[in-house]
């Protein structure tokens, strides 16, 4: 079972693609308000509107399959966007 205690850089790449995940790379340093609240993670990223987007991720468990990632961002595209990534 994959939790956020033991998620990795593949988890990551699976489930947003590398596309995303090489994007998010360049937005690590600008997100902020990182807190983590069970199984969820909620952060503010920088982006190009003045204000940081809104960010939320959480794994959520289907039976013995490995987890599945609920990410949503305020930002235009709205989900499995570069945001998330960079929360990750």
């Amino acid at each position: 079972m994959i939790t956020l205690d033991s998620y990795s850089e593949t988890d990551v790449i699976h489930w947003l693609g590398a596309h995303e995940v090489a994007k998010g790379r360049g937005y690590v340093t600008v997100v902020s308000d990182l807190v983590r609240e069970g199984d969820v993670l909620r952060a503010r990223v920088s982006g190009t509107d003045p204000r940081p987007y809104q960010v939320m991720v959480q794994l959520a468990q289907a039976g013995r399959q490995a987890g599945r990632l609920v990410a949503h961002c305020s930002c235009p595209v709205g989900i499995g966007c570069k945001h998330p990534a960079a929360t990750l």
